[in-house]
């Protein structure tokens, strides 16, 4: 659906959040998103910094040309 994603549920709802980018697919990056309990964002930064080191260091971002030909 139009608009909906975990950072509009996690918004809503008033639970925490964060996206971790996991690998690049076709030069875009495609992310993993969890969602913790109220006032538990500790835990959350916690499994996100394993999750980050587990996955190891992410490409540098680039630029994708915007014309077709």
């Amino acid at each position: 659906a139009v608009g909906v994603s975990s950072a509009n549920i996690a918004a809503v709802s008033g639970y925490p959040s964060v996206v971790l980018p996991m690998q690049v697919v076709a030069d875009l990056p495609l992310a993993v998103a969890f969602i913790g309990r109220p006032r538990d964002e500790s835990l959350l930064l916690e499994i996100a910094a394993v999750v980050e080191r587990v996955r190891g260091p992410f490409p540098e971002p680039h630029f994708l040309s915007t014309t077709v030909e």
